[in-house]
C-alpha cells in the first residue's frame, strides 16, 4: 500500500484511540471524522490500487469486494459516533454489510472445503455470547444476525490462516482482529464484564484499526501478486 497514505491511516487511528481513551468514551460527533477519514484512505488507496490493475487488463473480483465493503464501514462509523442510541442498529447493519463482503472476499480466494471445516470452531465464541447473555428485547435478532454474518467472517479468517502465506496470515489475522474489536463491543455492551472506560475503548479501537488495515493492505497485495506486480 502506499506509504504516504498507510502513514496518514495510522496517524489518523492513533489520534482517534488517543482521543477516545482520554475521554474514556468515543468522542463527540465531530470527532469521527478523523475515524471516517482514516477509512477514507484504505478506500482510496485500494481503489487506486484496483484501477491501476484494471488500467494493464486485470481486475480481482475479491479486491473489489473488499472496496464495496469499506463505504459501509465508514458509514457505521459515523452512525456510531453519533451520541445515543438511535443510530446503533443503523450502525450495526452498515456493519454487517461491510463485514459480509469482506466475508465473501476472503472466501473467494479460498478452497471450500477448507473454509468448511472451519466452520465449527468459529461458531463458538458467537455460540457462547448469545447462550450466556442477555440481550435487550429489541436487539435480538439484530445481534444474531450480526454474529451470523462475523461467524462466516471469522471462519474465513481462520482458513486463511491455515493456509500460511505472508499474505494469507495478513488477510486471516485482520478478520480475526475485526471479530476481536466487536467481541469487546457486544461484552461492553450487554455484560457488566468490560466497564466504559480508557481501557475498553484501547480494547475496542486498536484491533478495529489494525483489523482494517491487514484486510485492505493484505487484498492489495494479493491482487498484485496475481498478476505478478
Amino acid at each position: 500500500m502506499n506509504t504516504a497514505l498507510s502513514c496518514f491511516y495510522c496517524l489518523s487511528a492513533t489520534v482517534y484511540i488517543f482521543w477516545s481513551a482520554l475521554a474514556g468514551a468515543a468522542p463527540e460527533f465531530p470527532a469521527v471524522v478523523i475515524k471516517a477519514g482514516a477509512g477514507l484512505s484504505l478506500l482510496f488507496a485500494a481503489f487506486r490500487s484496483f484501477a491501476q490493475l484494471r488500467s494493464r487488463g486485470h481486475s480481482d473480483k475479491a479486491l473489489g469486494l473488499v472496496i464495496a465493503g469499506l463505504p459501509f464501514c465508514i458509514a457505521g462509523d459515523v452512525f456510531l459516533g453519533i451520541p445515543g442510541d438511535a443510530w446503533f442498529v443503523p450502525g450495526l447493519a452498515a456493519f454487517l454489510a461491510g463485514y459480509a463482503l469482506f466475508a465473501v472476499s476472503l472466501v473467494t480466494r479460498l478452497p471450500i472445503p477448507r473454509y468448511g471445516l472451519m466452520l465449527l470452531p468459529a461458531l463458538i465464541p458467537g455460540a457462547f455470547f448469545l447462550a450466556w447473555f442477555t440481550l435487550p428485547p429489541d436487539l435480538v435478532w439484530p445481534v444474531r444476525i450480526f454474529v451470523a454474518v462475523q461467524t462466516a467472517f471469522l471462519a474465513a479468517g481462520l482458513a486463511m490462516l491455515g493456509m500460511r502465506t505472508p499474505v494469507s496470515f495478513t488477510l486471516g489475522t485482520g478478520a480475526a482482529l475485526l471479530y476481536l474489536s466487536d467481541a469487546v463491543i457486544g461484552a461492553g455492551r450487554f455484560t457488566p464484564v468490560l466497564p466504559a472506560g480508557a481501557v475498553f475503548e484501547v480494547l475496542v479501537l486498536l484491533p478495529y484499526f489494525a483489523g482494517l488495515y491487514l484486510i485492505v493492505s493484505g487484498s492489495i497485495r494479493l491482487a498484485r501478486t496475481h498478476v505478478g506486480d
